[in-house]
């Protein structure tokens, strides 16, 4: 599985024109070298066994990546809901959104590769971005298998979602971090467990 982020990495956007900015990519490239040396310091006194090593011992032969089928996109960060264990703290005052350039590429991508045959689509909630809908209308049309990661409470907020869904026959991957109420209240908000379920019923 491939993934992509919803904005232009390390890319700015000056005057039209679209221009790598290699200053920016040095400078995180270095940052992330230190914050790998750091972290290789902090666990060294636990004498964890070198991977190949242990595949090697266990007669596991070596790893070998297969073909890429399936292309998850992250389509950004804003969310109705502001959960407390959110990895990548989507909210509802989180802006961060796919542009279309980067949809476009997307599908050209999706189009140029053979092996791909289901895309993923994550967020936030993905059916508040604006590119959800196109995204998913394109990819449906190339006949590709469509998954959207639902959060349920959105289907309620958004009337026509769970129709949208249906209609383009997207496979919902629902969310819900408990069976209780009280315990998912607790990580995501009054009311969110009712809302889930309802949204469920749809």
């Amino acid at each position: 599985m491939v993934g992509f982020a919803s904005g232009l990495s390390r890319v700015q956007r000056r005057g039209g024109a679209v221009r790598t900015n290699v200053a920016g990519e040095r400078t995180e490239r270095k940052q992330r070298v230190e914050e790998k040396k750091k972290a290789r310091r902090d666990i060294s006194h636990v004498r964890v066994p070198a991977f190949d090593k242990t595949l090697h011992d266990l007669e596991l032969g070596q790893l070998k990546r297969n073909r890429v089928s399936t292309l998850q996109i992250n389509i950004g960060l804003t969310c109705n809901q502001a959960c407390s264990h959110c990895h990548v703290e989507s909210s509802p005052s989180s802006k961060e959104t796919m542009p279309k350039i980067v949809a476009d590429r997307l599908v050209k991508l999706s189009q140029s590769e053979n092996d791909i045959s289901t895309v993923d689509i994550t967020g936030g909630a993905p059916e508040m971005h604006k590119q959800f809908r196109p995204l998913v209308r394109k990819f449906k049309e190339m006949g590709l298998n469509v998954i959207d990661r639902c959060n349920l409470t959105i289907l309620e907020q958004i009337p026509d979602a769970a129709n949208f869904l249906a209609e383009n026959k997207v496979k919902v991957v629902a969310s819900l971090p408990c069976y209780t109420a009280d315990n998912v209240e607790a990580q995501r908000g009054d009311g969110v467990f009712d809302s889930s379920i309802a949204g469920l019923q749809q």
